[in-house]
């Protein structure tokens, strides 16, 4: 009954996480300020801007007005929301709330429902009292934005450069999603505690934000599925403990690579899922094994090891490398995660574990392949660090419980902390490069 209550509870808090969300700004064109980048709004006069949308709702819609008159009227901007002659809302701008700094904004509450890549109108019209008592701001032509997705018109004329706005839309933290998906899967094994059911369930909350953003969801499951449980298999059969394993597997299962070639258009080079399942039945000793490890540190090649492994920064437009996509190289582990690969190094290195060295061996020639212009293979070395965090975490348990008769609770506790801080850092990191990709 305990169990029962518990997972009602987990599953109730989840839901309320699940319902967390707020307005996020997707588009903020800044107006290029000054008296000759803006149009005098006049009564009677026709002027309409038209956007490609992104999202799948649209909760506020800024425009930048500044006042030609110290006291520009007491009347109302009217601004309407089409969707090619069908109205979708139409709101009232006081001209007391109009100033020289920021936006002036609408809320749209419920908000309005669009879909990724439609057109959406914006027009506006002006009271004759205001007439020409407000100047609407526009944005200079420049590189940092697209001008085929905005077009603004006076009397059907087109304009040489759009109105300056911004576009907010409905979003749902990624952070309270993944907290509430673990919440939700805590709650499913306090009834069924079965290591599958983890295996199962944890890439699909994985996936749950990419699937809100319009991602390729069930081939990006299929993939994390197979990595997570390939490298737990070889974890496991390394002798590993079940948190360490889960350390690695989520290292490896959940870097950034493969978003990354799944953006790219490669989903053939998903196939490195299954890595971990092959080294496992193909592995055989090595020579020095102290060299191949620690080759797993060196630099990678043109790109650095600190942009590969640790920057936030894992979207595919990153300029990191000139010339190349930052999907070439990126393969995110996170600082708690590398670190615990270094711990492990250290540990395999002092304790001569030749049986585990062969892995350093493959991150070695991850590297090699790298230089050799095949940057795609630094998953060998990704698959190594994540192999050694499983190591390092595997001696934070050694040596914080040396006596075997000591209470195991504080050790699971710390490293159970240890699995779920990385676990998040990496979703994060993988949803922030799905986000950007697909705006």
């Amino acid at each position: 009954m305990k169990k029962l209550f518990l997972a009602l509870a987990l599953i109730a808090v989840g839901i309320l996480l699940f319902t967390a969300d707020t307005d996020r700004e997707y588009i903020n064109l800044a107006p290029t300020e000054g008296i000759d980048s803006g149009l005098i709004l006049e009564a009677g006069t026709s002027y309409q801007q038209d956007f490609i949308a992104r999202r799948t709702s649209l909760t506020r819609l800024g425009l930048f007005f500044r006042p030609v008159a110290i006291h520009p009227g007491d009347d109302s901007i009217e601004v309407n929301v089409l969707r090619g002659s069908s109205l979708l809302a139409t709101r009232s701008i006081p001209a007391s709330v109009i100033d020289a700094e920021g936006a002036a904004q609408v809320r749209f509450d419920p908000p309005l429902a669009t879909e990724p890549g439609e057109v959406i109108t914006i027009t506006i019209a002006v009271p004759a009292e205001l007439s020409g008592a407000v100047r609407l701001q526009q944005r200079e032509l420049d590189a940092t934005f697209d001008a085929s997705n905005v077009t603004l018109t006076v009397n059907d004329a087109a304009q040489a450069a759009p109105a300056a706005y911004q576009i907010y839309a409905r979003y749902h933290p990624t952070l309270a999603l993944y907290l509430g998906g673990l919440l939700i899967l805590g709650s499913v094994l306090t009834l069924l505690p079965y290591l599958p059911v983890y295996v199962l369930g944890l890439p699909a909350i994985f996936c749950l934000p990419i699937a809100l953003q319009g991602g390729p969801t069930l081939l990006l499951y299929i993939t994390s599925l197979a990595a997570l449980s390939s490298m737990l298999l070889l974890l496991r059969r390394a002798k590993f403990s079940l948190l360490p394993a889960l350390i690695g597997a989520h290292a490896f299962a959940f870097t950034s690579w493969f978003s990354l070639q799944l953006l790219g258009e490669r989903e053939t080079l998903l196939l490195a899922a299954f890595l971990p399942l092959v080294f496992s039945l193909a592995r055989r000793p090595i020579s020095r094994p102290r060299n191949a490890a620690l080759a797993s540190f060196v630099t990678a090649g043109p790109a650095s090891i600190r942009d590969i492994f640790f920057d936030t920064n894992q979207v595919v437009a990153a300029t990191k490398v000139a010339g190349v996509s930052w999907d070439h190289f990126g393969s995110y582990l996170g600082a708690l995660s590398g670190s615990l690969g270094l711990i492990g190094l250290i540990w395999c290195l002092s304790r001569a574990d030749r049986g585990r060295l062969p892995v350093g061996a493959l991150g070695l020639l991850g590297i090699l392949l790298v230089y050799a212009s095949l940057p795609y293979f630094i998953i060998f070395t990704t698959f190594a660090l994540a192999y050694f965090a499983a190591a390092g975490a595997q001696a934070l348990q050694h040596y914080l419980q040396p006596h075997p008769h000591q209470r195991r609770g504080v050790v699971t506790l710390v490293l159970s902390l240890l699995a779920l801080i990385a676990l998040l850092d990496l979703w994060q990191v993988a949803a922030a490069s799905w986000e950007y990709s697909l705006l």
